[in-house]
């Protein structure tokens, strides 16, 4: 039953990661058609000093990190998934929606390195960020042997 389950989380996550990929190209290709439309592109607030608008869209991500990383914790806890010893749907429901939350603090560098972009057409920082995303739309899809050690020995008991 435990790899049943893990064979649909990991389809489930799979086809959720696939579609926030397409966001990620999404937001890539209008920071590119604009740049290319708009070569002299300055962005919507170019007085504003970009180490400022840095230092709050860098701040906004390092606490989206920060929120994705605890929130994986905690809701992959083998004492969270016990609580849900009895009830496989409920367990379904809570890993389905640990992938979703995952998936969308991942994007949250996405969007501040969009914001840094229009703002201050600063590309490079479009760019850094939406590896950052990236790498955690990755992360955001649990392993099968990663979900095997979480869900332990779960089935065997009832």
């Amino acid at each position: 039953m435990k790899e049943a389950i893990i064979k649909e989380l990991r389809k489930t996550s799979v086809w959720m990661g696939f579609f926030a990929g397409f966001f990620v190209l999404m937001y890539t290709g209008v920071v590119l058609l604009t740049s290319s439309q708009y070569i002299y592109f300055k962005g919507y607030l170019p007085e504003t000093g970009k180490t400022v608008l840095r230092v709050i869209f860098y701040g906004l991500t390092a606490f989206s990190v920060y929120i994705f990383i605890w929130l994986r914790k905690k809701r992959y806890s083998k004492e969270t998934l016990n609580a849900f010893s009895g009830s496989l749907d409920d367990l379904m429901r809570h890993l389905i929606l640990t992938v979703a939350f995952s998936l969308s603090m991942a994007e949250a560098p996405l969007i501040s390195g969009f914001f840094l972009f229009f703002l201050g057409a600063m590309y490079l920082d479009f760019f850094i960020l939406t590896a950052v995303a990236v790498a955690f739309i990755i992360k955001s899809i649990p392993g099968r042997k990663f979900l095997s050690e979480r869900l332990g020995d779960y089935g065997k008991k009832g």
